[in-house]
């Protein structure tokens, strides 16, 4: 089975195409806000060199966030515009299980974090499993300063972030477990996303929604809910 995966819910923009699950090619680019500039070049290159034409790709998958609003949207839109082009599946893959799926061994509990600012991080907690990461709690969004009252929950969670200031923080806890992670890495959405269709999932394209967690800052500035509900640990 050949996917293609976009990730681009943190500011590096990450593309791969896997077939059971052997990564073909993987092209991450430098920190930058400019994802819908450089993410149809990204897939045209990387699908170039690769040597798998777009009409091979048996189904795309996106990371669906939490992360940075516009690329959530932007990766979203160009996998639902290649899925209904191509008339091919698309499924999305939550960030934090893919930051999970990445940086942690079968059988380890596990804690994702992606920086939400404002002193704010998102997570969740995982169990790696051979072929996938099974939910245990989450994901939600909590205060940094709250942060240790999940981890007490899990004491021997391992945590991983993306983030040096969340990694230093951590660090700084002593008795937490921590990981820095070199990410995102686009294959493991492609390996998450193709066992998700392995086990039945239709991979509808409207299916295919953002995971915010919080309100946008128009959204709280307008007190509007919407489809972007804030979900608190």
């Amino acid at each position: 089975m050949i996917v293609l995966a976009i990730h681009s819910t943190t500011h590096r923009l990450g593309v791969a195409v896997t077939k059971d699950r052997t990564v073909l090619g993987e092209l991450t680019l430098s920190p930058s806000r400019e994802h819908l500039e450089n993410i149809a070049l990204a897939v045209k290159d990387l699908t170039r060199t690769a040597g798998i034409p777009l009409r091979d790709v048996d189904a795309f998958a996106a990371a669906t966030g939490p992360g940075t609003f516009s690329g959530i949207r932007v990766g979203l839109a160009v996998v639902k515009g290649l899925a209904l082009a191509l008339k091919k599946p698309a499924i999305g893959v939550p960030s934090l299980a893919i930051l999970a799926w990445q940086a942690a061994q079968p059988g380890e509990l596990v804690t994702p974090v992606i920086n939400a600012r404002r002193q704010e991080v998102y997570t969740a907690v995982y169990r790696r499993e051979p072929t996938a990461v099974a939910m245990v709690e989450g994901p939600c969004l909590t205060k940094l300063e709250e942060f240790p009252k999940l981890l007490d929950r899990y004491p021997d969670s391992l945590v991983v972030c993306e983030d040096l200031v969340v990694d230093a923080w951590v660090e700084s806890r002593g008795n937490t477990a921590g990981r820095l992670v070199d990410g995102p890495f686009p294959a493991a959405c492609a390996a998450l996303a193709e066992e998700r269709f392995k086990l039945g999932e239709p991979g509808e394209v409207h299916s295919l929604i953002p995971l915010y967690i919080r309100r946008s800052d128009a959204e709280e500035n307008r007190a509007v809910r919407g489809d972007s509900k804030m979900i608190r640990c």
